[in-house]
């Protein structure tokens, strides 16, 4: 995923520079014009649109930016939910190493994960405070169960 981010961001730069060049070359020209008898404002007025467009340009590159570190985050807290339940079932010697563990706590960190989303949603903080509170009652050595009742509790 991440050199597909990259990748993204970097044809993304690409065809933002194309654009202000391409505005550059309407710039000159608008410049041109005001030589053969057209007025300051019709001037001002190209000149206006093409930062306008380069501005939207850019906001869209934010956007994609954005949603590409939103995903990215969504993703680590997945990851770190089945690491948390992997560690878990290791200690309680439901699972011999830390590679059959984590293969086993895929589902429970599918739960934990809409779990966290649900309260977030009920709740006035956001997924990623949510899961802060749970990963540190887990921290404390809680077990799954107790550290949802704990957060659900803190929240509430």
């Amino acid at each position: 995923m991440a050199i597909t981010a990259a990748k993204l961001l970097v044809e993304v730069d690409a065809n933002v520079a194309n654009a202000k060049s391409g505005l550059e070359t309407v710039e000159d020209k608008l410049r041109k014009l005001a030589g053969t008898g057209n007025s300051v404002g019709q001037i001002f007025a190209g000149v206006f649109g093409a930062n306008l467009a380069a501005g939207a340009i850019t906001g869209l590159k934010n956007l994609a930016a954005e949603g590409l570190n939103a995903y990215a985050s969504y993703e680590r807290l997945g990851m770190s939910l089945q690491t948390l339940t992997a560690r878990e079932l290791v200690n309680t010697g439901a699972a011999k190493n830390m590679a059959a563990a984590y293969a086993a706590a895929e589902p429970k960190a599918k739960e934990l994960l809409a779990w966290t989303q649900k309260l977030a949603i009920e709740s006035p903080f956001t997924q990623d405070d949510v899961a802060q509170a749970f990963r540190l009652a887990e921290a404390y050595g809680f077990t799954s169960e107790e550290a949802q009742r704990l957060t659900q509790a803190v929240i509430d």
